[in-house]
């Protein structure tokens, strides 16, 4: 089965990849699932979306902003979105 974090991932999903950008799921096997990009590339990725042992493939865009060059900022706003997001989501 395959797996983008913990959602399992099934045939006709939508995912993006930081390459090619988002396509549909098309096939799953064990240990493997393909996907067909809008580009008209056809690429098999590991289980956890992972293509020669780096993870390529997320449910969206991962990338909401460019990191500053400051590392104080950018840890700042890493914390700010991890706040953000315990309210949205709370596990």
């Amino acid at each position: 089965m395959a797996y983008l974090g913990t959602e399992q991932v099934v045939i006709d999903d939508r995912v993006f990849d930081i390459a090619n950008g988002y396509g549909t799921v098309h096939s799953i096997s064990k240990k493997k699932f393909v996907v067909l990009f809008d580009n008209g590339r056809r690429i098999e990725f590991d289980a956890n979306g992972s293509l020669g042992g780096t993870r390529r493939i997320y449910w969206h865009d991962p990338i909401v902003v460019a990191p500053p060059r400051d590392k104080t900022k950018w840890e700042g706003f890493i914390r700010l979105i991890a706040a953000v997001l315990a309210v949205v989501d709370p596990k």
